[in-house]
């Protein structure tokens, strides 16, 4: 009885199995769709470290211009924040007082050099009439030193016309360097004095410049152990790039001219109490 049933459960499962290999348009309810694989390859790469530090941009080469003779500013003849080049004349101080002390000091020079010829013909004449016994010895050594004397006056002379020279030179204020010129610190009129040094602007080359920035010491410390642990690489000092980002927002001073003329006073009032 057992082994009938099992029989007619395969008759009854033939014609099933038939059908599907008959109509090749059916499909299996229980058959899922093939999946959508992506597929990646996975490899080292090296990848640059970056860290933002903030900076300060310094002037490459800075000169402060100074006076260097005494004397009432005549004029100035450069534009504030203008781009000059070294040897530009910047200040103009009164050469009327300097002109005259070079003009004495060419004087001094000529009575220097008169004196000179005179003490060194009569150190020439002692010389010979020593020998004929026609002078004393004391008198041609006399004359020697004369000489000398009048050797040193005259260098002294003609070192003073060279530093009066300089002087007059020196009123004519130039830049000592190529750059961008600040805010004067002195206007036309003003007295400048060469003992104290007076301060008139100051030269500035930005082009190149100097930016100056510092890291944290644990930021420092924290790059040094990755170095170390192998963790990354470190690389020669002149490989490193540097990329300057300046802020979107900062405070700016302005300076502007404006007439008098067309101002309106009006007093102020105190209410009575």
């Amino acid at each position: 009885m057992k082994s009938q049933f099992i029989f007619s459960l395969f008759l009854a499962a033939g014609p099933l199995l038939s059908s599907c290999r008959d109509d090749g348009s059916a499909q299996d309810p229980m058959m899922m769709p093939e999946p959508e694989v992506t597929v990646t390859t996975v490899r080292g790469e090296e990848i640059p470290v970056t860290s933002n530090l903030p900076g300060r941009m310094e002037a490459f080469l800075q000169a402060e211009v100074r006076a260097r003779v005494t004397g009432i500013i005549q004029e100035r003849f450069y534009q504030e924040g203008q781009n000059v080049k070294q040897g530009d004349l910047l200040f103009k101080i009164e050469p009327e007082p300097l002109q005259a002390a070079l003009d004495e000091c060419k004087a001094a020079l000529d009575r220097a050099q008169a004196v000179l010829t005179d003490a060194q013909d009569k150190a020439k004449r002692y010389s010979a009439l020593v020998s004929k016994g026609a002078v004393s010895g004391r008198e041609h050594t006399q004359s020697v030193a004369e000489e000398a004397r009048a050797r040193a006056e005259y260098a002294a002379a003609k070192a003073a016309l060279e530093r009066a020279r300089l002087d007059l030179e020196y009123t004519n204020v130039t830049a000592p360097i190529s750059g961008r010129v600040r805010r004067a610190l002195v206007t036309k009129g003003a007295l400048v004095d060469q003992n104290g040094f007076t301060h008139l602007t100051t030269v500035e080359q930005i082009d190149p410049i100097y930016v100056r920035f510092s890291s944290p010491a644990s930021q420092r410390s924290r790059l040094r152990r990755a170095i170390l642990s192998g963790l990354w690489k470190e690389i020669p000092l002149e490989e490193i790039k540097v990329r300057l980002c300046s802020p979107t927002e900062r405070n700016t001073r302005i300076r502007a001219i404006s007439s008098s003329r067309t101002w309106r006073w009006t007093p102020a009032r105190t209410p009575l109490k």
